[in-house]
C-alpha cells in the first residue's frame, strides 16, 4: 500500500486550499479558456506520475514488476480517483471513490437545491465564485462537463467500489440514483448508516467512532478481492417504487450467502435526510434471497436501503443496495 499525499499540492494562490483552490483554477479557466487549469487534471496526472515512481522504486530496490494498481480516495481525491480511472491507463485495475456522490453534476446541482432548497453550503466556495448555480455560458457548461466522470463512464468500465455516508452534508441522500444505472461494468456500493463526510458512524449521543471500520472492511476486502482475484459478491436487486407500488418493494439475490442482512431505514420532514437517524432492522434470508417492504409514509418523507454483511476470508465487511425516497401517501 501506498498514500500519495499533496493531492493537491497546496495552499497555492494567495493561501488557497482545498474548495476554494479548485474553484480558483476553474474561474481561471473561464477567463482564459486554457484547459490545463482545472485543478482536477494535474491531480489525476499526479496519480499517474505516482504509479510511475512506484513502478520505479519496485523494480530497483526489491527487483519486482509491479503491474496493476487498485486506485481509492475520499472526497475530491475520489473525484480524482473516478478521474484517473477514465485515463485509460492500463494499470489502474480497479477503482474506489469514497464520498464524491456527485456524478451527472448539472443533474445534482438541480437535486440539489430540490433536496436542500438551495446548494448546499459545503460547496459555497463554488457558489461564491458564480460557478454555481452552472452558469449558461459556453465556457461554463464546458467546464463542468470536462471535470464530470459522468462524461467518462463509457471509459470507465473497470470494477469501482462507491462509499457514501447517509448523514453526508454535501449531497442529497438519493444522489446515487442520477448514475448509478449509468456506470458500466463491475459495481458495488456501501451506505455508511449515521455517517457524515468522514465515513465514521455515530450513535444516538451524536459521538462519532474513532475509526470509520465499515468503510474501512468493506474497502478492504474490495482491494484483497481484487488483488487476489477473489470473486465479490454478485447483488441482484429489483427496486419497486411508486408509481408501480404503494411504497418501496425490494427483492434481493446474492451468488453469495450473506451472513446477515438488515434493512436500513430513516424518516424526515422534508428530502433533506442531513441530520435523520437511520434505523436497522434485520431481515430474513431464505437460501441467497431477502427482501423488505415498505409503506408510503402518511407524513413526511421516508428513506430505505437493504444492507448486507459478506465475509472473505475472516474479514466481515458489508455491501448496500441503493437507496429509495418515499414521498406521503396522498
Amino acid at each position: 500500500m501506498a498514500f500519495l499525499f499533496g493531492v493537491p499540492k497546496q495552499p497555492l494562490f494567495g493561501g488557497k486550499t482545498e474548495d476554494a483552490l479548485i474553484a480558483e483554477t476553474f474561474v481561471r479557466y473561464l477567463e482564459t479558456k486554457d484547459g490545463t487549469w482545472p485543478l482536477l487534471f494535474p491531480m489525476v496526472k499526479s496519480i499517474v506520475r505516482g504509479m510511475d515512481a512506484l513502478q520505479a522504486f519496485a523494480k530497483e530496490e526489491w527487483k519486482h514488476e509491479l503491474n496493476n494498481f487498485i486506485i481509492a480516495g475520499a472526497s475530491k481525491r475520489g473525484w480524482t480517483t473516478w478521474l484517473t480511472g477514465a485515463t485509460g491507463d492500463k494499470r489502474v485495475k480497479a477503482i474506489a471513490p469514497l464520498v464524491i456522490d456527485t456524478l451527472n453534476i448539472p443533474v445534482q446541482m438541480k437535486n440539489q437545491i430540490q433536496a436542500f432548497g438551495k446548494p448546499s453550503e459545503m460547496i459555497k466556495d463554488y457558489v461564491e465564485r458564480k460557478l454555481i448555480p452552472i452558469p449558461q455560458t459556453e465556457a461554463a457548461q464546458r467546464l463542468w462537463i470536462i471535470i464530470d466522470p459522468w462524461t467518462y463512464r463509457d471509459k470507465i468500465t473497470i470494477p469501482k467500489m462507491i462509499v457514501n455516508g447517509t448523514n453526508d452534508p454535501y449531497w442529497p441522500l438519493d444522489a446515487l440514483n442520477s448514475y448509478w444505472d449509468g456506470l458500466k461494468g463491475d459495481k458495488w456500493l456501501l451506505y455508511v448508516p449515521n455517517a457524515g463526510h468522514d465515513l465514521s458512524e455515530r450513535n444516538k449521543d451524536g459521538k462519532t467512532e474513532a475509526l470509520p471500520k465499515r468503510a474501512m472492511n468493506t474497502l478492504a476486502a474490495f482491494c484483497r478481492s481484487h488483488t487476489y482475484d477473489k470473486a465479490m459478491p454478485k447483488l441482484d436487486f429489483a427496486i419497486l417504487s411508486p408509481p408501480m407500488v404503494k411504497g418501496m418493494d425490494v427483492s434481493l439475490l446474492s451468488n453469495t450467502k450473506p451472513l446477515g442482512a438488515w434493512m436500513l431505514s430513516a424518516s424526515s420532514p422534508t428530502r433533506d435526510f442531513r441530520k435523520s437517524w437511520w434505523e436497522q432492522k434485520p431481515l430474513d434470508i431464505l437460501g441467497n434471497n431477502t427482501g423488505c417492504k415498505l409503506d408510503l409514509p402518511k407524513n413526511g418523507y421516508e428513506a430505505a436501503l437493504i444492507d448486507l454483511e459478506f465475509e472473505l476470508e475472516g474479514l466481515k465487511y458489508n455491501l448496500s443496495t441503493p437507496l429509495r425516497i418515499l414521498e406521503p401517501s396522498k
